[in-house]
Order: structure tokens, then C-alpha cells, then sequence
């Protein structure tokens, strides 16, 4: 019998950027993060449109805060490098 990891915590969220363009830069950005493999938690990402779709599956809250802080991360970073424009 497979180890399963076991999902209890789910995030789903929407990341709205002016254009198509700069939501598949940001995706860009963040794909080396969404190749890693990591035991307690799973990240799928999709881009439509001007949207990043987020969804986020972890066995505990620790492991699902932590995928979310790395993709938020560098989308507080791009938001900010935004306004210096």
C-alpha cells in the first residue's frame, strides 16, 4: 500500500494582474518554486487570462501558510516593483 498524503487544508485564490502578459511573467517567476516536491503540501497553479488561479492542498495549516507565503511573496515583490514605475 502507497503512503498517501492526507489533505485537510485547502486554499483556493485568484491573483488579478493588468494583462495577460504580467500574469504569465509572474507565473514565470514562480515556477522553479511549483517544480519542488514537497511531503505535507501541493500547489497547482494555472493562468487564465489576466488571472493566476491558485489552489493549495496541505495535510496541516504550518505546511499550507507556507505555500502560500511563497507565492505571495514575489507577488508582494512584482506589486511593489510596480508602483517604483
Amino acid at each position: 500500500m502507497k503512503n498517501r498524503r492526507v489533505c485537510m487544508y485547502k486554499r483556493n485564490f485568484n491573483l488579478e494582474f493588468d494583462s495577460n502578459r504580467e500574469a504569465k511573467v509572474f507565473f514565470e517567476s514562480i515556477a522553479p518554486e511549483l517544480e519542488e516536491k514537497f511531503l505535507r503540501s501541493s500547489v497547482k497553479v494555472v493562468v487564465e487570462k489576466n488571472l493566476v488561479k491558485i489552489s493549495i492542498s496541505a495535510s496541516d495549516k504550518t505546511a499550507l501558510r507556507a505555500s502560500e507565503n511563497s507565492i505571495l511573496k514575489p507577488f508582494g515583490i512584482l506589486k511593489k516593483l510596480e508602483e517604483l514605475e
